[in-house]
């Protein structure tokens, strides 16, 4: 229909002088479809389908789902098999997925007892109940050992960055910077020289130890060796080698409060 008159219609509409429920004139209607798929069954009644899009993203109604409504409140899974084409048989991870494929299956849920059933140890060694105190159970994973190597390490690096290095860090002065970065992590300030700064001084830290010392201490400090680390193309390479002692030695140390059966 032209512009024309499809205006004159929707006017007569409007006005009333016509009605959709009287028209009688079927040779100008359109056929309207809710989904592609009504007009898809229909060409195919015809035996018409011809070069007609089959665009499954436009088709409402889908995917095609089978279920089993007899079983309820179970657990869902889906279950792909796609067909696989010519191009995509020997690298089945580039196959497209065709949604047809999609099949819904009512499965009962597999519950595995034993994963819900703690299988430590409850009872503590007396070593490990004597621990009262926050600080004693840090130390308690912190303990001197630990802290010999950290500081075995720190000052090993501050010797290979500089020969001359005369002031290496102790035992004694690594918990000192243990306990700032502890500090900083709950009281947390614009920068860290606000810490020590006359107008905003953070007293328990100032008092501990000066900044000049608290920076020397952060630009040395290490966990590892770094001429130790391999290269990232080497089979044995660990991402982690700079804190690879420590998450060992924690590990060890966190196996004695759940030793398992």
């Amino acid at each position: 229909m032209r512009p024309e008159e499809i205006e004159s219609i929707l006017m007569r509409l409007k006005n009333g002088e016509i009605s959709e429920d009287d028209s009688t004139d079927n040779e100008d209607d359109i056929d309207y479809y809710s989904s592609q798929r009504d007009r898809l069954m229909e060409l195919e009644d015809e035996e018409d389908v011809g070069n007609f899009p089959t665009d499954l993203n436009l088709d409402a109604d889908l995917p095609v789902a089978i279920v089993d409504t007899d079983m309820q409140h179970n657990l869902e899974t889906v279950e792909r098999s796609p067909t696989p084409t010519t191009s995509s048989q020997n690298n089945p991870q580039t196959a497209p997925i065709n949604s047809r494929s999609l099949v819904w299956r009512v499965k009962n849920m597999d519950i595995v007892q034993n994963a819900f059933q703690f299988a430590g140890n409850t009872e503590y060694s007396q070593e490990i109940m004597n621990l009262d105190t926050p600080f004693q159970f840090f130390s308690y994973f912190f303990g001197e050992e630990i802290l010999r190597f950290l500081v075995d390490e720190s000052n090993k690096y501050a010797f290979q960055k500089n020969p001359n290095f005369t002031e290496p860090v102790t035992v004694l002065e690594l918990r000192k910077f243990i306990g700032i970065l502890i500090f900083t992590s709950v009281y947390h300030y614009p920068s860290v020289r606000s810490y020590w700064s006359n107008i905003t001084k953070f007293e328990p830290i100032a008092q501990t130890m000066n900044r000049n010392r608290f920076d020397n201490i952060r630009q040395i400090f290490h966990m590892n060796d770094d001429s130790k680390h391999l290269p990232i193309d080497h089979p044995q390479h660990d991402r982690l080698h700079k804190v690879r002692p420590v998450i060992d030695y924690l590990n060890k140390k966190f196996i004695t409060v759940c030793v398992y059966h």
